[in-house]
């Protein structure tokens, strides 16, 4: 993603839709092809022909409104998408001055710009940041001026919120739910949600350098969609919880492997394995068939091989330490050239403007034989040649070190870039890693996570009952349940949902924490609501 600010129209709170898709060179909408087509018709409508989009956040509700604007560019679009205009609303922008009259100034400046044409369609990514800073900062009558602009068809509207602020959104405005269509985005599962993991996995893969194997965004997947963490970034929806799995995998994976040549910790732990076996005489494993002297022989070489990683890392260590110093010392070195060039233009400032004061009090020539020209013409003269761009000698002699300067730190830079990519091209992220990380994230242990779902339901009733007691037939009919549900006896659609009834104390909750515990290994991953706390008092 660029990190550059997209252009925006002249009162710098609407971005044009080409412009922010500007922004995400690298964007590209997978599947979502029944959304796609029901916001189309949204705004082929004649009544209620705007829309409220909704749904979970990390759904991707925004990549929606961008991939309407991105289709206008592809054949068999429908005409009537081509024809619309897409603009976003900056909010952050409109609202950072604090100031009422210049928010209701820029926002009657945006919408004077939207209202030129009915087939313009406003994008706000976040409707709920909008009317919160509208009310924060004593505007809420922008909200009554939004909807009375869509409301009389002067142009369309695309508004965001993730579902715990619907409610929020639904009730700023008493026509929302007349004027706006609700359009509610589900998380992609399947073969759709691992489209997009595919797609998104080869930017990650972009940016780390390092490549992600296909078993390891299975396994980002599994976990991801099984286990429910209240870890910040694995709390969120499809497909974010995959991608930010495998982004932190990434992560932890090139601190180790950056830190360490690539394969020495594996090297040291087999050479331990052979010196243990060794001492203890006793040979398993590869090492099963061999003699003694073989087994020698084996940890000799391997030893061999230790030594010449380690000097190679150091010499690469080297290499990139030497590299840094140079881009150090050149970064360093424009610094001062920059400070130079803005001392010297001050002294030349100076010195003009004493040469004018001079000038301007020097007395008046009894005579002047020959014409020669006052001090005040050579100054005027240049002023003149300053202002049209001429610089004096020194100052151009330090533009171009600083020229030669630059180049130098963007060839160092490119040949940092370089090495650490030699490095990284035999990089691999596999499906360890990732349960690995998963593991640290949800304290999971990781045995429990790689192990067997088949061998979880096997012994599924054993452990329920080795946690609640004198329940045997309650426990047996949740297993059988269980069971049957997981090998494909219940719609896919539906939850499996179990009532247990009893006196208090006899273990409903104790039941319902010990399934949880059971198959996702953590009795917090049960949601839990206490409905006496919504009685009415």
């Amino acid at each position: 993603m660029s990190n550059t600010k997209a252009p925006v129209s002249h009162n710098d709170f609407l971005i044009r839709g080409s412009d922010y898709l500007a922004k995400h060179p690298d964007f590209e909408l997978i599947g979502r092809e029944e959304n796609m087509r029901q916001l189309a018709g949204i705004l082929m409508r004649k009544n209620a022909n705007n829309a409220l989009i909704s749904g979970p956040g990390g759904v991707g509700l925004t990549a929606l409104a961008m991939g309407l604007q991105a289709s206008k560019d592809k054949e068999g679009t429908p005409f009537d998408i081509v024809g619309k205009r897409f603009y976003w609303l900056d909010v952050d922008g409109l609202f950072s001055s604090g100031d009422p009259t210049a928010i209701n100034e820029g926002f009657q400046r945006a919408l004077k710009t939207l209202s030129r044409s009915p087939d313009t369609v406003l994008v706000v990514d976040d409707m709920k940041d909008f009317v919160e800073a509208a009310r924060n900062n004593g505007c809420t009558h922008l909200i009554n001026s939004l909807m009375r602009e869509v409301r009389t068809g002067k142009f369309q509207s695309f508004i965001e919120v993730r579902d715990e602020d619907l409610d929020t959104v639904l009730k700023c405005h008493s026509d929302m739910r007349e004027i706006f269509t609700l359009h509610d985005v589900n998380e992609p599962v399947g073969e759709e949600l691992r489209a997009i993991a595919e797609k998104s996995a080869l930017r990650l893969s972009k940016h780390h350098g390092i490549v992600i194997a296909p078993e390891a965004i299975s396994a980002a997947i599994e976990l991801t969609s099984k286990y429910r963490v209240r870890d910040m970034g694995l709390s969120r929806a499809q497909p974010e919880r995959t991608m930010t799995l495998l982004d932190r995998a990434l992560t932890s994976y090139r601190l180790e492997q950056h830190a360490a040549p690539p394969g020495l910790r594996d090297m040291e732990a087999r050479l331990k394995m052979i010196e243990a076996a060794q001492a203890k005489g006793v040979f398993t494993g590869d090492l099963a068939d061999k003699s003694p002297d073989e087994v020698e022989a084996i940890k000799l070489s391997l030893e061999t091989d230790i030594s010449q990683v380690t000097t190679d890392w150091t010499a690469f260590q080297g290499k990139l330490r030497s590299v840094y110093k140079e881009q150090r010392d050149g970064e360093e070195l424009l610094r001062t050239l920059e400070d130079e060039l803005q001392t010297q233009k001050d002294k030349e400032a100076a010195a003009a403007v004493a040469a004018a004061e001079a000038a301007k009090n020097a007395p008046p020539a009894a005579e002047a034989p020959v014409a020669v020209k006052k001090p005040t013409e050579f100054v005027g003269f240049a002023k003149r040649m300053n202002d049209a761009g001429f610089e004096s000698e020194t100052v151009q002699d330090i533009r171009r070190r600083m020229s030669a300067a630059e180049k130098a730190v963007i060839a160092n830079k490119e040949k940092f870039t370089a090495l650490t990519a030699t490095h990284d091209k035999n990089l691999v992220l596999d499906a360890k890693t990732v349960l690995t990380e998963f593991s640290t994230i949800s304290g999971i242990p990781a045995d429990k996570l790689s192990e067997n779902e088949r061998e979880k339901l096997l012994g599924l009733e054993d452990k329920l009952s080795g946690r609640v007691f004198g329940q045997e037939e309650a426990v047996r009919r949740l297993s059988d349940a269980v069971i049957t549900s997981r090998i494909g006896k219940k719609r896919g659609d539906k939850p499996p949902s179990f009532m247990f009834i009893g006196a208090s104390g006899v273990g409903k909750t104790e039941i319902a924490k010990a399934l949880a515990e059971a198959l996702l290994d953590d009795e917090k991953a049960l949601l839990q609501f206490d409905m006496s706390e919504y009685m009415e008092k």
